[in-house]
């Protein structure tokens, strides 16, 4: 079997109530990409959709895993933290300030932050939260490399096979994790020294881990697009990165398989009025192979942590990364 180009397509943090398959999102985006390079159609051998953080239809007859319950608990706290639903309980313990129909200044500001507070916040932060502690990270990492190692196994005789990984939000974070446990020399990942995933799935990571390691890898990243990241942030949950980070030096970007220099291997993709997408490219010693592109996906917040996949720009750019790096 000669070389095989796989597509993960991973999401990020979700902002909606009520829980639903990111499927059709995944549909849209891939669709986008093969309009701009229909050849991809012909050299991506498989698409792979990744769920994680809340229940599906079909969950485990024996309740939803711990990663699924982040939605119905965020959904908890917005009932119990939501300013509208406070000020209105009428119970002796609640005491509301009193803000009067004049304070236009006041009730302007709040238009603005509250919905920042109780969607973006509530519903969108609190998953990067649960993923920073033990237990979300192992139910997270659990979810998502178990769906993306069942998918490689037809794969195991392949001459070489190539990630091309999209992530947005938090699911960046997570595919950054993947990749790094996958590719950094010298380390016991976490998935496997900590028991984060099953006996199964620990022998297909240590399988690909050490296709990763070869002298001349036959598992390597093709391709990594990240849209609305949270990842300089979450640099900060790892002591060495720490240390490294307050000597003013930069990351090194090969132990997720980015060369240092050459052509673009990593598209970051920001918008300003995002809260949750930072730029990325600067903290990593990198020249040419990460590109880093501010574009404008919607007018709020909310929208423009959340449109990049139907962007235009943003679907051109994708597909020449993908297609350069097949």
């Amino acid at each position: 079997m000669a070389t095989v180009n796989v597509l993960v397509l991973i999401h990020g943090m979700t902002l909606e109530t009520v829980a639903s398959t990111h499927s059709p999102a995944y549909d849209v985006l891939w669709d986008g990409l093969k309009r701009k390079e229909p050849l991809l159609a012909q050299k991506i051998d498989k698409v792979v959709h990744v769920e994680w953080g809340h229940k599906l239809v079909g969950s485990p007859p024996n309740g939803p895993a711990d990663d699924e319950l982040t939605t119905d608990a965020e959904n908890t706290i917005q009932r119990a933290s939501s300013y509208d639903q406070v000020r209105n309980d009428p119970s002796g313990d609640n005491h509301p300030h009193p803000t009067p129909p004049w304070d236009l200044p006041t009730h302007a500001a709040r238009r603005i932050t509250k919905p920042l507070k109780e969607t973006v916040l509530l519903l969108g932060f609190t998953d990067a939260v649960f993923y920073c502690s033990p237990d979300g990270e192992r139910a997270v990492r659990k979810a998502v490399y178990s769906r993306v190692l069942s998918q490689l196994e037809p794969y195991r005789g392949a001459t070489e096979v190539r990630l091309h990984v999209i992530a947005a939000s938090l699911g960046a974070t997570v595919a950054f994790d993947f990749l790094y446990g996958l590719i950094a020399p010298g380390v016991v990942p976490d998935f496997v020294a900590d028991r984060q995933g099953d006996e199964t799935d620990r022998e297909r990571f240590n399988f690909w881990r050490r296709r990763a390691q070869l002298p001349a890898p036959t598992l390597v990243l093709g391709s990594k697009t990240t849209t609305g990241a949270q990842i300089p942030l979450m640099m900060m949950r790892s002591k060495n990165v720490v240390r490294v980070l307050a000597q003013g030096q930069r990351l090194d970007p090969t132990v997720i398989g980015v060369p240092r220099s050459g052509l673009p291997k990593w598209c970051i993709f920001y918008d300003v009025d995002d809260i949750l997408g930072f730029p990325t490219r600067r903290l990593f010693d990198a020249h040419g192979t990460i590109q880093e592109t501010e574009v404008n996906t919607g007018l709020n917040p909310t929208d423009a942590h959340s449109l990049y996949w139907t962007n235009a720009y943003v679907l051109t750019e994708v597909a020449k990364l993908i297609s350069q790096n097949l």
